[in-house]
């Protein structure tokens, strides 16, 4: 996982489709990230696509479901820091 450290992890590029299936394997289909949003997604997109940018930035698609948010503070003027949760079970095909 890359990850910026500034007292807290955060993640700079989705679970692999791989990641997300070894997870699913074992029963772990909810994950906890912090992630960056620029403020101009927030400002630009209505909501579905707000979440879609969320789920991309989390899992690399649009399929993260039961997704909640809290906006932790401020990287810099123009990117928020904010912890999402959501569950995963869809964003993989697990039929093999």
């Amino acid at each position: 996982m890359n990850t910026i450290n500034i007292n807290m992890n955060i993640r700079t590029t989705p679970y692999t489709e791989k990641e997300m299936k070894d997870m699913i394997k074992v029963g772990h289909v909810y994950v906890k990230e912090n992630i960056l949003i620029e403020l101009n997604d927030l400002i630009n997109n209505d909501f579905e696509q707000f979440l879609d940018i969320v789920s991309m930035k989390v899992t690399g698609t649009e399929l993260l479901s039961e997704i909640g948010y809290n906006v932790f503070g401020l990287m810099d003027k123009h990117t928020l820091i904010m912890e999402v949760t959501g569950n995963i079970s869809e964003c993989v095909d697990t039929e093999e």
